[in-house]
C-alpha cells in the first residue's frame, strides 16, 4: 500500500517555480524591451514547469529504488540532481551557451536543495 503513497503537489511546484523564474527573467532583461519580456517570459515559463515537475517525478521514481538502502533518501537526491543537471547541460553544450557555469550554477544551488528536499518529502510521506 505504502507503494501507492507519494506526495500529489508536482504540478503546484512547477506552477511556482515558473512564475519565480518568469519574474526573475523579467528582472534581468527588463530593459532589452518588450519582445525581449515576452520571449524571455515564455520560455522561462515554460522550462522551469516542465524541467521542475520532471524532476518531482524522477525523484518520486528514484525513491522507490532507493528507499531500502540505508542512506536511501540521500541516494535519490543526489542521483536526481545528477540526471537532471546532465541532461541541463547537455542541452546547453547543444545551444552553444557561451558562459556555462555562470548561467547554470543558480539553478545548481536551488537544485541541489529542491533535489534533497523533495526525497526527503517523499520519503516522508510515504512512511505515515
Amino acid at each position: 500500500m505504502n507503494e501507492l503513497k507519494r506526495p500529489k503537489d508536482s504540478l503546484w511546484i512547477g506552477l511556482l517555480a515558473m512564475v519565480a523564474f518568469i519574474l526573475w527573467g523579467l528582472w534581468v532583461n527588463w530593459e532589452y524591451g518588450l519582445a525581449s519580456r515576452i520571449q524571455v517570459a515564455v520560455t522561462q515559463g515554460v522550462v522551469s514547469l516542465f524541467s521542475t515537475v520532471f524532476s518531482a517525478e524522477l525523484i518520486v521514481w528514484l525513491e522507490r529504488r532507493f528507499r531500502h538502502f540505508k542512506k536511501g533518501t540521500l541516494i535519490t537526491g543526489a542521483a536526481s540532481w545528477v540526471v537532471f543537471y546532465s541532461m541541463i547541460w547537455g542541452a546547453h553544450v547543444l545551444a552553444g551557451t557561451p558562459e556555462l557555469l555562470p548561467t547554470m550554477l543558480p539553478g545548481m544551488i536551488i537544485g541541489v536543495f529542491f533535489c534533497c528536499g523533495y526525497a526527503y518529502r517523499v520519503a516522508r510521506f510515504r512512511s505515515r
